[in-house]
């Protein structure tokens, strides 16, 4: 299969919301994007997902170690979903 960058984005995207389910999906999304916020304003990628991770972690009660291990969980399986989307 032959995808444009829309399409391997779509396609992992729904993949992933199968596999994580929706709510995990949208915890995932916004951690996503607010990592990216965070290196736009300058931080190196490691420290916008430890920031954005905290964040996540104060938003769904959970430790700091366990909101970064389940935001790393779902990183790796959108990973693994983007390599069989791109075919």
């Amino acid at each position: 299969m032959s995808y444009d960058a829309a399409e391997v984005c779509e396609c992992a995207s729904e993949a992933l919301k199968k596999e994580i389910g929706y709510k995990h999906f949208v915890q995932y999304s916004v951690a996503s994007k607010t990592a990216l916020e965070h290196q736009e304003a300058g931080d190196a990628l490691a420290v916008a997902w430890d920031k954005a991770t905290k964040r996540h972690a104060i938003a769904a009660g959970l430790s700091d170690t366990e909101a970064l291990n389940q935001m790393n969980k779902f990183g790796a399986a959108h990973r693994d979903a983007i390599k069989k989307c791109k075919g």
